[in-house]
């Protein structure tokens, strides 16, 4: 049986839902086994300062996916990259060992957001780059002609 934390996340998940102006999102899980989760996080000043996750699975999965949310928002991206199954299960308690699966694609889909997030700061990074070697390049144009 569950916990009674596992019963209360799973029946009223405080952090379900939509992110409108999410700067991230990942998502980890095999529809076939019925466990597919998918956070989306807004990060300020390398923090993560708001986050939500949606989930189809089973009862642990999506209480996984809630606490999980807990734990990032407030963390810088590094922290929150180092939360680990263990500290998901701490707050959760004691579950089946065949449901420890569950916990992990709620941690795989973080590590996939914070992926996301990180690939998106490389490409804008990138953009700026090429965007600063233009700028560059048309003012030693106009003043090669003045």
């Amino acid at each position: 049986m569950y916990s009674q934390i596992v019963i209360d996340r799973f029946t009223n998940p405080k952090n379900a839902g939509h992110l409108k102006y999410a700067d991230a999102s990942g998502s980890a899980g095999n529809p076939d086994a019925s466990d597919v989760i998918k956070y989306l996080i807004r990060v300020e000043n390398n923090k993560i300062v708001e986050a939500k996750f949606k989930a189809f699975g089973c009862v642990v999965a999506i209480a996984s996916a809630d606490v999980v949310v807990d734990l990032i928002v407030n963390r810088t991206l590094e922290n929150a990259s180092k939360i680990t199954s263990s500290e998901v299960l701490d707050v959760l308690g004691e579950i089946d060992d065949n449901k420890i699966g569950c916990v992990s694609v709620a941690i795989e889909a973080l590590h996939q957001t914070l992926e996301d997030y990180k690939e998106k700061l490389e490409e804008e990074k990138e953009r700026e780059e090429k965007g600063g070697a233009t700028k560059a390049k048309k003012k030693t144009k106009k003043t090669k002609k003045a």
